[in-house]
């Protein structure tokens, strides 16, 4: 029910870089699922979270080919968007279209934890929302999200997969999975963090938000007082 971090050494041949090496899980059957790892060059290894312990393969693939009309170099979430795209959490809107700018919601905010934590088996989990129908492309990872924690819903067994998630829910997520793979604060996490906004953030998201600022993961928008985490 937990989470290991596994480290797998891979040389890097002549002519290949470091943001090419991969790590794929490797099925009974054969069938490859790129997983989210990173590389580093001086010790050599490839380390990688997952929730099971089966077979993995560690090698280098070409660098990233940007399909997306709307994705440039010099863009802020350049690289951003690679690595997601790369590592299997997020795909495009269409085959030349990634939509930067749309509105993320609550279903896809899920998807991507539950891609960055190797697509565990869900099987015998039960359905937690009335709103999540059995078969939706969202299904597996709200059931994932529900039984680990790392969301209760928005109240009368509703998840709402299509509402926006807003900045503190997403916060609110980021922690819990943290805390989830071994890599959130051993305490509380409330300082850190001085937002001007802060007094609107909610009590249930306020941690989150301290700890998503802390760590840099969310860093605030300028206002005429000081940054502001800007919650809803």
């Amino acid at each position: 029910g937990g989470s290991i971090t596994i480290s797998l050494p891979y040389t890097l041949k002549s002519g290949e870089s470091a943001d090419g090496v991969a790590i794929w899980y490797l099925s009974d059957s054969g069938e490859l699922q790129r997983l989210t790892c990173t590389y580093n060059s001086k010790t050599g290894l490839a380390t990688f979270s997952v929730s099971h312990l089966s077979y993995y393969v560690v090698g280098w693939t070409e660098a990233w080919q940007n399909p997306f009309s709307d994705v440039k170099p010099g863009d802020w979430f350049y690289e951003a968007v690679a690595y997601a795209v790369q590592n299997d959490l997020f795909q495009g809107t269409s085959a030349t279209a990634f939509s930067p700018n749309t509105a993320m919601s609550r279903a896809m905010l899920v998807t991507v934890l539950y891609r960055l934590a190797g697509s565990p088996d869900v099987s015998g989990l039960p359905s937690s929302f009335n709103d999540v129908p059995d078969g939706s492309w969202y299904c597996k990872a709200v059931s994932w999200a529900a039984a680990n924690g790392i969301t209760g819903g928005v109240g009368g067994s509703r998840f709402a997969p299509g509402d926006n998630v807003t900045r503190e829910q997403a916060a609110a997520f980021f922690l819990r999975y943290a805390r989830l793979i071994g890599k959130g604060p051993a305490g509380e996490a409330t300082g850190g963090s001085d937002f001007a906004d802060k007094d609107k953030i909610s009590d249930w998201a306020f941690e989150g938000a301290m700890w998503c600022g802390m760590i840099g993961v969310i860093k605030g928008k300028p206002g005429d007082n000081g940054m502001l985490f800007d919650p809803q």
